[in-house]
């Protein structure tokens, strides 16, 4: 990841660890956080906080608008099913090359949200199963355009 990257991490709660590692990694990344509880510490990040139930009181495209952003590198996005309503205009209205994101719901729930980010030209790179939460799965994905730059080879559409 270049060091002039931007970093959208959605739905915090508290927990800025992998914000942290990310900052710590790049010491020069952007970094916009939401949630409905804010963190002093992340604004010693370089961090710009909104607070905000996202999508309901603090739609995503909010957050970029009042940052002044276009794009972003990694969005990493927990938002307790808001997932469902929130994403789809966001990714439809701004670039985004990977992003992190726990889906909330039936099995059912998350074939139909990853084949809603599948039409914006994602693929899956990692899927980790949440022990903590039986109805929660978390899952990396990249866009295709940005595949090259990271050396990746795509190999085949898994989502159907």
């Amino acid at each position: 990841m270049r060091s002039t990257e931007k970093i959208l991490s959605l739905g915090l709660n508290n927990q800025i660890g992998f914000d942290e590692h990310i900052f710590n990694e790049t010491s020069h990344c952007t970094l916009f956080g939401a949630d409905l509880n804010v963190q002093e510490k992340y604004t010693k990040m370089n961090g710009k906080l909104f607070s905000g139930r996202i999508p309901d009181q603090l739609p995503i495209s909010e957050i970029m608008k009042k940052s002044g952003k276009k794009s972003v590198e990694l969005m990493k996005i927990d938002i307790e099913g808001g997932e469902f309503t929130g994403l789809e205009p966001f990714i439809k209205e701004y670039p985004v090359c990977q992003i992190f994101i726990e889906i909330h719901g039936s099995p059912t729930k998350h074939l139909q949200m990853l084949q809603t980010i599948a039409k914006y030209k994602f693929r899956i790179f990692n899927v980790d199963v949440n022990p903590l939460c039986p109805l929660c799965c978390e899952y990396s994905l990249i866009n295709e355009k940005c595949m090259e730059q990271f050396g990746i080879t795509p190999l085949d559409i898994m989502i159907p």
